[in-house]
């Protein structure tokens, strides 16, 4: 089965090895080309482009491109995760390869900058090979700068965790309406500077770290313990108790918000010693202040005049030692400064839009978990999802009349015939002599080794993450080998990778030891 995108058809085939396939929807010749750009091509292996091949068949040129061993970007993605720096690494190498492309005369609008065109070496994702199409005008294809935009959005759902200013500086300057790619180049190579310095120093304070404990322990092993043993009950609130619980500041969970007593308050926030510099410019504060009010006084002062002016004095000196050494517990560096990174948080998320593919935090996770397990006897938690709902719903008689929905009504009102011709097909599986039946429930379905992102998990050796997939378009099924390295066999047959090939009643699919059967049946 083909596909279309851009004006193109494009297809799998196996030619010396396994090949992408393009060709018009309409008539291709050779007119149509950038002459140059093709023979340049032809002759040349460009760094960073997939070898290409044209073939002229009956006055129509179709373009090969080898992808031998090559794994396609959006199979990756399913199941791979960057790094911020690998982010910054895999955008600075696509960036590279189309900023460097005048040196072959190649236009920047000729790459295809989307994952299902773009193929990575197994499952390192470090050396992207791109499409280039070396024709003068592509229908409906979006510019380079567009394509490179929204591609670079897309792998940011990737990402594992993003720190700093740094992504949201690079996406301020893909936003801006003009860009030129070695700006992007310039930039992505400054940010993978540093991150990688970040790195080094993080890697650097972990040793250091490390060794303390290291030589603590050589020097109590060599000296014996002297020390007495202190009495359980000052051990107790010791800061190293195994009992407590490390936690953010500011942030109660559910028992110890229980088990707070109402009249019981939070200790004051610890506050460091002030340093000699803010005692000095205190004194130096003190000391103005002090000058410039018995610059006041008055030459000849009554007796009681002196005794105000004296408490004055001592109302500043007090104020002084309160500001120095008490200081008041008002919201200190380090507060104002998580502050400014939960706002920075948030620009990031309302700029790229992506607030669904960020991280949950571990303890959300673990607060969605313990959700799954609640039952509220007045139908505020549900047992399928474990989500609060929206209203409580109230409480119905046992006799009440259910209301249906649009699609109930629809589904009751259905003959008998219509409904045994929507019956879902399944897969047999055949291993070991054991047979197990499979509801294909979905449009997509997955078969590999990677619980948690396939829908059928078979862990036989030589099964790649994910294997095989299973497609349904309009009332057909569709097989399609993701870029397995053992491959798959259709109906004894082996599959081309990523070619999609038709399943009728009683198709068999080939993974490894296990053999799947297709069975639908279906009205015709």
């Amino acid at each position: 089965m083909e596909h279309s995108i851009y004006g193109f058809h494009y297809d799998y085939i196996r030619h010396r090895g396994t090949c992408l396939v393009l060709s018009r929807t309409d008539t291709l010749r050779y007119e149509h080309f950038e002459r140059i750009e093709l023979r340049m091509m032809e002759a040349n292996e460009i760094p960073g482009l997939l070898p290409l091949e044209s073939e002229e068949i009956d006055l129509n040129v179709k373009l090969r491109y080898e992808i031998t061993g090559k794994r396609m970007l959006s199979q990756w993605m399913k199941t791979g995760r960057f790094t911020l720096e690998d982010y910054y690494r895999f955008l600075l190498k696509c960036a590279g390869t189309i900023d460097d492309s005048k040196t072959y005369m190649l236009r920047e609008d000729g790459y295809w900058l989307h994952e299902h065109f773009m193929f990575i070496d197994g499952d390192s994702p470090d050396e992207p090979m791109l499409v280039y199409v070396p024709i003068r005008i592509a229908d409906a294809k979006p510019p380079a700068r567009e394509q490179f935009k929204e591609l670079a959005l897309r792998l940011s759902a990737c990402i594992g965790r993003i720190e700093g200013s740094g992504f949201s500086s690079l996406l301020s300057a893909l936003h801006r309406d003009t860009f030129e790619f070695h700006e992007i180049r310039k930039l992505l190579g400054t940010l993978l500077s540093s991150e990688t310095a970040n790195e080094f120093r993080s890697d650097r304070n972990e040793n250091l770290v490390k060794e303390v404990p290291t030589v603590w322990q050589a020097a109590s092993e060599s000296e014996p313990d002297i020390r007495m043993q202190a009495p359980s009950w000052i051990n107790a609130g010791s800061e190293y108790g195994d009992s407590r619980q490390e936690q953010a500041p500011g942030i109660l969970t559910a028992e110890a918000n229980d088990s707070i007593d109402p009249g019981q308050h939070a200790a004051p926030n610890e506050r460091e010693p002030p340093t000699g510099r803010q005692r000095l410019l205190g004194g130096a504060a003190a000391g103005a202040g002090l000058l410039l009010l018995w610059s006041f006084y008055p030459p000849e002062a009554e007796e009681g005049l002196l005794s105000i002016w004296t408490g004055l004095t001592l109302l500043m000196l007090d104020a002084l030692f309160v500001w120095v050494m008490l200081r008041p517990n008002w919201p200190g560096k380090g507060k104002l400064h998580a502050l400014a990174q939960t706002y920075t948080a948030m620009e990031e998320r309302e700029m790229t839009g992506l607030t669904s593919y960020l991280s949950v935090p571990a303890k959300n996770q673990q607060t969605a978990v313990s959700r799954e397990a609640e039952v509220s006897t007045e139908g505020v938690y549900e047992r399928s999802t474990g989500l609060r709902a929206e209203a409580a719903t109230p409480p119905r008689r046992q006799d009440a009349t259910v209301l249906l929905r649009p699609e109930a009504l629809a589904a009751a009102g259905q003959p008998a015939e219509q409904k045994a011709a929507e019956r879902l097909p399944e897969l047999e599986a055949h291993k070991g002599g054991a047979v197990e039946r499979i509801r294909l429930t979905r449009d997509r379905f997955v078969i590999g080794r990677e619980q948690g992102m396939v829908d059928y998990t078979e862990e036989t050796a030589g099964v790649s993450k994910l294997h095989l997939e299973i497609v349904r378009e309009h009332t057909e099924y569709f097989a399609k080998d993701l870029g397995s390295k053992n491959g798959t066999l259709w109906n004894n047959e082996p599959m081309v990778p990523y070619k999609w090939y038709p399943l009728k009643d009683g198709a068999s699919l080939q993974v490894v030891n296990t053999r799947f059967v297709f069975l639908w049946d279906h009205a015709e």
